[in-house]
């Protein structure tokens, strides 16, 4: 998944990093918060949750935009999602499209407040 994310999102001309494993993506953006823009997580990773990952990263910059992915949301997922500050919460199924979509209007968002 995580290959297949990023060669679509670097088709559509985003700078990308992708890691698989969250307690390495969590220490990378612990190096250097500024070099992310927003972060894309999965639900369900080996070792931290993305709702994990998502406290993780809101400690070291709390502004930063959160979107998780996850083949199955149920409705406590939507609750923490809102409860950790996360911006969007996509099934995988339409990841591609809709993870373009979102990525654009975060940005939108974000021109906006400055």
């Amino acid at each position: 998944m995580v290959f297949l994310a990023l060669r679509s999102l670097k088709r559509l001309g985003y700078q990308v990093r992708g890691i698989s494993d969250p307690v390495q993506a969590l220490a990378l953006f612990e190096e250097d918060p500024s070099a992310f823009d927003v972060v894309v997580s999965d639900i369900s990773m080996p070792g931290m949750s993305g709702f994990e990952l998502s406290r993780g990263l809101r400690r070291v910059r709390p502004d930063v935009p959160i979107v998780i992915t996850s083949g199955f949301i149920r409705e406590s997922d939507r609750s923490l999602a809102k409860e950790i500050g996360v911006q969007a919460l996509i099934l995988k199924p339409d990841t591609a499209t809709e993870l373009a979509q979102v990525l654009q209007s975060i940005w939108i968002e974000r021109r906006m407040e400055s």
